[in-house]
């Protein structure tokens, strides 16, 4: 069977990623989703997609599980339990850089599309993200001495390794067109992702402001401009970013990676408002906890 011509945009996969060719194996080569017909590409989707399935479970437990209940860290802590304390800063760092950095670098350069130049840049997008996420973070947050349960940093370096890995599989096997530059979705989806790193960052960077001005480890009302009606815009942030990802990388991997974010951004984000509200004299009546007059 003859290869899809390179005009076509997915030659390996797209965001329906392999339902073309269950619903139809004897023409899998559509706009939707032409695939190369092997036995090993068949296995290959079929655990790709299993894993894309578990993916989506553990985000509803997530969200389930976090809205009756905050995770122990932060503002949140409790200090309780009968697992060991770590070092926040140096245990977050590594659940994100192992996971983030070295799991999705080796799945990308191990799969067979990860040279092509639309991948190449998806993925310094990623690298970049966690980077900042991991290092830059670490080194700048002033909270060196708080610690935090063991199983906190285990376990999200474990689900993170989960969707990390179905990312990188997948866009290192995307086969994009030499034109996708030019494609909606990835002019829109970059300029998503973009706007969510910056502001992303900025907030980060209020807040980390913030806490630099006062010697201990209280928490401040932050009353930069990105907090004027939200609480958490660094979250909002991240969400668009990862919204960003989904449309630029086309791909079910890339969107069980935004609903998994969202099932920790949203009841968080409400559980960090109500924790202020209460916490905090005089804190803006008019600030909502992730979206702007809505949320």
């Amino acid at each position: 069977m003859s290869s899809p011509s390179n005009e076509t945009c997915f030659q390996s996969y797209s965001i329906f990623h392999g339902i073309p060719y269950i619903l139809f194996p004897d023409n899998p080569f559509s706009p939707i989703n032409p695939i190369t017909r092997t036995r090993d590409d068949r296995i290959q989707l079929w655990i790709h997609l299993g894993l894309v399935g578990i993916c989506l479970i553990l985000s509803l437990i997530n969200i389930i599980l976090q809205f009756l209940k905050p995770i122990p860290y932060g503002r949140h802590d409790k200090e309780i339990g009968i697992f060991p304390r770590v070092p926040a800063r140096i245990s977050f760092a590594i659940s994100q850089f192992i996971p983030g950095i070295l799991i999705f670098s080796l799945t990308y350069f191990l799969q067979r599309n990860f040279n092509r130049p639309s991948n190449i840049v998806m993925y310094c997008l990623f690298i970049i993200h966690y980077i900042n996420r991991s290092i830059v973070d670490g080194i700048a947050s002033r909270h060196a001495k708080r610690k935090v349960s063991l199983w906190i940093p285990v376990a999200a370096t474990l689900v993170n390794t989960i969707f990390h890995f179905v990312n990188a599989q997948f866009l290192g096997e995307a086969q994009y067109c030499n034109g996708y530059y030019f494609d909606p979705r990835f002019i829109i989806g970059l300029m998503f992702f973009i706007t969510g790193f910056i502001l992303n960052r900025v907030a980060d960077g209020q807040l980390i402001a913030l806490r630099s001005d006062y010697k201990d480890d209280s928490y401040q009302i932050p009353k930069a401009a990105t907090f004027y009606l939200i609480s958490c815009p660094n979250y909002l942030g991240e969400a668009i970013e990862w919204f960003g990802w989904s449309i630029l990388t086309w791909s079910l991997s890339g969107l069980v990676w935004f609903l998994f974010s969202l099932s920790t951004f949203i009841p968080r984000a409400r559980q960090n408002h109500k924790w202020c509200n209460h916490n905090l004299k005089d804190y803006p009546e008019k600030r909502k906890a992730l979206v702007p007059f809505i949320y």
